[in-house]
């Protein structure tokens, strides 16, 4: 994938969410944004996918970003932005041993 400017992007997560929303996570967000402010998340990629994959509720926060709370023995909370028609773009993802509370509207299930 391009931007565009030209710079190529390398997708490492394309996949669904439950209601049929294509979701994307570029290289570049993962090392610098996510890695880098969450440590917790190295090597974690299969934990962001499954949990926009299958996911425990997904609910709209106040932001209009939406958050999609997993469980894998640890919380996993991922952030998706939708501003784009065709999919969602994964901005944030984080990792807890408390249980995350839904601030906002569910839109799932």
């Amino acid at each position: 994938m391009t931007t565009g400017w030209g710079a190529i992007v390398k997708i490492i997560i394309d996949t669904y969410d439950p209601l049929n929303r294509r979701v994307q996570m570029d290289e570049s967000a993962y090392r610098h944004h996510i890695i880098a402010g969450h440590p917790e998340m190295q090597d974690e990629l299969d934990a962001i996918r499954e949990t926009v994959e299958t996911p425990i509720v997904i609910y709209r926060s106040r932001k209009d970003t939406d958050i999609y709370i997993g469980e894998r023995g640890w919380w996993v909370v991922v952030a998706v932005d939708f501003r784009y028609p065709e999919y969602g773009v994964i901005i944030t993802a984080w990792g807890t041993n408390t249980e995350p509370p839904v601030k906002g509207a569910t839109i799932w299930p």
